[in-house]
């Protein structure tokens, strides 16, 4: 039997997130990200995922993220921002790298650059910015690529100028995983991805040859997409936020009960090894005190009478005494033991109801992180790819319910926002940075 039993903490709720420990959760959710990428059984999409978190992209995205969490707890249109926050930094803080679209963003951006430089009357210009040797842009001859207007070589050629733009400034930063990073990257992060040099000056004469005013309109709509974007994930938290919140009351109910048990179980056996330690000195009254010398008369220097003068009866006494207190002692002793037992038994049957609760728990916040996240993140915009994220049918039943979730977004041009997030991190823009969107 246990000597005491701990007692359990109550949960608080794991998604409030207040405005002076912002950046402690946005580290805390990073550790996290990058522990469970290399936990020994986490899921293989997972452990393949890139997440940029070099020490400057970190440092760069947790200021960005900071500042943007700030401006939610700021906003009046929230009336329950705390917890909106910490989806918030969770969501930006999972997602992934934007190396695996590189392809896409490249041949989009390329082609939407062609036609609106195209319609400007421009199109000899750019041809005089490709590289001449068919080796540079080899690599971006994509057999899957195709267009009705412009040749394969051009689109290339328009590809390899985007890609290389900072080439002259620094190495290209290599993932980890075989892919460039050509969107956010370490030089972006550093502020460094500027200076007078080929690449970069071939790059933004490219940019030149497009109207300003096409330049303002692809960032105003991407801006415009953003919004929605992040919008339909905020108007779906609440839901999900309190069925995390019923398995949340749920263990702390179980806590509560076993705290109580708990204060029985060590205030009793308090008492039980108390008991059993009288017992033992009263069996042996020896192990209790000292024997004492008897006391001295000092003005008759005798020993002082006892007493009683029939020692029998002092023995019979005693014998006596001593056979009720261990029957006492004995019941007593019983007692607490089948209390002990009994709370113990309690105990056991609270644990086990304890972990199916917390499995519960945990599985709900997981859930709805991942009922949450495919509603803006750019890898898993089917139903088929949000089911086969949940732990249960419940979150899978409850999104076909809030199909609104997935209306579509304000997007009329894709080929533009492509380019838009392209030209927003040259432009220094924090939107990029928060990965979330």
């Amino acid at each position: 039997m246990r000597d005491k039993i701990e007692k359990k903490p109550l949960l608080g709720d794991a998604m409030i997130v207040e405005r002076n420990n912002i950046k402690e959760c946005i580290r805390e959710n990073i550790k996290s990200c990058v522990e469970k990428r290399h936990a020994k059984n986490t899921d293989i999409i997972f452990s393949n995922a890139v997440h940029d978190f070099s020490v400057a992209m970190e440092k760069k995205r947790t200021s960005v993220l900071v500042e943007s969490t700030n401006e939610l707890l700021d906003s009046p249109r929230f009336k329950n921002k705390k917890y909106i926050a910490g989806y918030w930094i969770r969501l930006n803080v999972y997602s992934f790298s934007y190396t695996y679209l590189i392809c896409d963003i490249l041949t989009a951006s390329a082609i939407w650059l062609l036609d609106r430089i195209s319609e400007s009357g421009r199109l000899s210009e750019a041809c005089l910015l490709i590289p001449k040797d068919e080796e540079s842009i080899h690599d971006f001859m994509s057999p899957h690529i195709s267009d009705s207007k412009y040749d394969k070589k051009l689109i290339a050629g328009i590809e390899s100028v985007i890609f290389n733009r900072n080439k002259d400034i620094a190495p290209l930063e290599d993932d980890g995983f075989g892919f460039k990073r050509i969107i956010t990257s370490d030089l972006a992060a550093k502020g460094k991805d500027k200076a007078d040099v080929k690449s970069k000056r071939d790059f933004e004469k490219l940019i030149s040859l497009v109207p300003e005013e096409a330049v303002d309109t692809a960032v105003k709509n991407f801006k415009t997409c953003f919004d929605a974007w992040c919008d339909r994930f905020f108007n779906n938290v609440e839901s999900h936020h309190n069925i995390y919140l019923e398995k949340l009351e749920k263990v702390n109910s179980i806590h509560k009960k076993h705290n109580k048990l708990a204060d029985q179980f060590n205030s009793h056996y308090k008492e039980f090894i108390t008991l059993n330690s009288d017992i033992r000195q009263f069996v042996n009254p020896e192990k209790k005190s000292r024997k004492k010398a008897p006391h001295v008369n000092a003005f008759l220097n005798k020993p002082e009478p006892a007493l009683t003068s029939d020692p029998a009866l002092n023995i019979t006494s005693g014998f006596m005494d001593q056979l009720s207190t261990r029957a006492e002692y004995s019941q007593k002793t019983n007692d607490y033991s089948n209390e002990l037992e009994k709370i113990c038994d309690d105990l056991q049957k609270l644990h086990n109801d304890d972990l199916h609760a917390m499995l519960e728990h945990n599985h709900s916040l997981t859930d709805a992180i991942a009922t949450l996240m495919p509603i803006v993140n750019r890898h898993h915009l089917t139903m088929p790819g949000v089911k086969s994220a949940m732990s249960n049918d419940t979150y899978y039943d409850q999104l076909m319910s809030e199909i609104n979730c997935y209306r579509d977004l304000p997007i009329s041009d894709p080929y533009e926002l492509c380019f838009a997030l392209l030209y927003l991190v040259e432009s220094g823009s924090n939107i990029p940075w928060l990965y979330g969107a």
